[in-house]
């Protein structure tokens, strides 16, 4: 499985978390959310794609503060439920693991 890293840098915490998005099977959808972020300072996506072995590796490792500064995110994607709006914004703190849909409810 290969996965891309979306950044959320969160000045309330004062804390940056690397999201480890599952990227086969949610190509297209992972393309909007780029260009929905694209304008924001506190959200990104790194080109360079990891394989499954590489983000297991740095999940496993990570320290964590409010979260867990490295996460791993598989599922199906859906990127028409984001919401980023100045009173609404449901990427904030790890919202974006709760866009990925598993069989069953786990999205650890």
């Amino acid at each position: 499985m290969k996965f891309i890293k979306f950044t959320e840098h969160n000045e309330w915490e004062g804390e940056t978390w690397m999201f480890y998005l599952q990227l086969d099977e949610n190509e297209n959808e992972i393309k909007k959310l780029k260009n929905l972020i694209k304008k924001r300072e506190d959200y990104e996506i790194q080109d360079k794609i990891f394989d499954e072995k590489e983000v297991n590796i740095l999940v496993d490792n990570s320290q964590s503060g409010y979260l867990a500064f490295h996460n791993k995110v598989i599922g199906k994607f859906n990127c028409n439920n984001i919401i980023l709006s100045k009173n609404d914004d449901n990427l904030y703190k790890g919202g974006i693991r709760d866009l990925f849909k598993r069989k069953g409810n786990d999205n650890s």
